[in-house]
């Protein structure tokens, strides 16, 4: 009896081996000539050349691994294979053209890894259900055909050095997307059709310049854009609503966040290491986060574009930007609202106001650092309780009287203020209800305290 794809062999629908069958010479696949099913793992490599003796074979129920060949250009004696079990794997195949041996596979049931293929052009061949797919370091693959039947998975394509199209991707529709350091990509013109991701991460893109392709996208819980250094706007996210985390961090072109005005509602929002970043603009319509971190932007002087901002309920950390002069734009916090946890001032050199946290009553940490600028606290008379307050190092900081704090439950740390006088830390303690349970005051100034 000859099946179907048997390439001639006799192939018995009962007959099923079992176990771990690893092959590197061609002469180790000859024991599952006429098999159908491998109730196991099959482990290609080495001088494997030719899969024919695997013609009858249907079903993998472990994992595929094929890997490390030197010599094996296709993939023809898989014609019959129709279920994996586990994960197929093909890496490092240093002859390996095409898929096309794949043809009648239909389901994966863990996952597809295509990797370091260096002579791989297409994925076409591959008309197969997976929940998830790592295509990676393949330096011919040119474009994703082959993958247009995806509408839902996990889809990582990373380090493939001539991608340059995602048209196969184009009926993809949700799931998780990372798109990362694929130095030809210019476009992500091919995924019109996503309107809702888990994650999106686009990272080490070095010709991407925009995002726009992704306009029907409206959610994603977490999008990470990383290190794309010629990315110089978010058009494409114009259609953007809803976000759970945003992460926006070293991309050097980017000089605003405009197209990101129709998002309503975010949680967690991180912009950091934006060299040519010099609006936040486009954040309008923000009223709560959870938290909310800038950091490290050399060129941005202002916060405005966070104009809506009532509530951050975890912390806020506005950290080394060297242009900043004052938090206006932060928002309008309501008396006995606002963050609750964290607000952590540091190195913010030109910093010379922090009005914009007026109406904070309680928060748990206060961290007030390095701010050479920083004459004073005046912003800060509601805030009524800490858990712990920490002024160190701001060489200008002259007095504590913007302060309102009363209760401070567990400790102080003032130090390093060279223009603050001691007595302006003492008249402080004085004005607290009780002492805290740690106190540290050094370093500070000599000065004198006007009445």
């Amino acid at each position: 009896m000859s099946g179907a794809g048997g390439a001639g062999q006799e192939c018995d629908p009962g007959r099923v081996t079992t176990g771990v069958w690893k092959a590197t010479r061609q002469e180790d696949l000859e024991g599952l000539r006429g098999v159908t099913e491998l109730d196991g793992t099959l482990d290609i490599s080495g001088e494997v050349h030719d899969l024919s003796p695997l013609a009858c074979l249907t079903t993998v129920t472990g994992e595929l691994l094929i890997g490390d060949t030197r010599s094996l250009a296709h993939l023809d004696g898989l014609r019959s294979l129709s279920f994996i079990g586990a994960r197929l794997a093909l890496i490092r195949n240093a002859s390996l053209l095409n898929l096309e041996g794949l043809r009648s596979l239909r389901q994966v049931a863990a996952s597809i890894e295509i990797r370091d293929n260096r002579l791989l052009q297409t994925l076409v061949g591959t008309v197969v259900s997976t929940p998830e797919w790592h295509v990676a370091d393949n330096q011919s693959l040119g474009s994703l055909a082959g993958l247009e039947h995806v509408e839902e998975a996990t889809l990582w394509i990373e380090g493939n050095d001539q991608l340059t199209t995602l048209y196969g991707l184009r009926n993809l529709r949700r799931g998780l997307l990372g798109l990362i350091d694929n130095d030809a990509l210019t476009s992500l013109a091919g995924l019109g059709a996503v309107e809702e991701l888990d994650e999106l991460i686009i990272s080490r893109n070095d010709r991407l310049v925009s995002l726009e392709g992704l306009e029907r996208l409206t959610t994603v819980q977490q999008l990470s854009l990383w290190q794309n250094r010629h990315l110089s706007s978010l058009y494409g996210l114009d259609g953007l609503v809803s976000a759970g985390t945003i992460e926006i961090s070293s991309n050097d072109s980017l000089t605003d966040l405009s197209a990101l005005a129709g998002v309503t509602e975010l949680s967690q929002l991180a912009v950091s290491e934006n060299s040519g970043l010099v609006s936040l603009t486009g954040l309008e319509q923000i009223s709560k986060l959870v938290g909310l971190h800038i950091r490290e932007n050399p060129r941005l002087t202002s916060l405005e574009g966070l104009n809506g901002l009532r509530d951050v309920v975890n912390g806020i950390g506005i950290l080394g930007n060297p242009a900043l002069t004052s938090l206006d734009g932060l928002g309008s916090f309501s008396a006995g609202g606002g963050l609750i946890d964290l607000v952590d001032l540091e190195g913010n050199g030109a910093l010379v106001d922090i009005d914009a946290l007026g109406g904070l009553a309680r928060v748990n940490q206060l961290a007030i650092k390095d701010n050479d600028a920083l004459l004073g606290l005046t912003g800060l008379e509601d805030l009524a309780e800490l858990d712990w307050l920490i002024l160190e190092g701001n060489r200008s900081l002259a007095t504590l009287r913007g302060l309102g704090a009363r209760t401070i439950h567990d400790s102080i740390r003032i130090t390093d203020n060279e223009s603050l006088p001691s007595c302006e830390v003492e008249a402080f303690m004085e004005r607290l209800d009780g002492p805290p349970d740690s106190v540290l005051e050094e370093d500070n100034g000599t000065g004198t305290c006007s009445p």
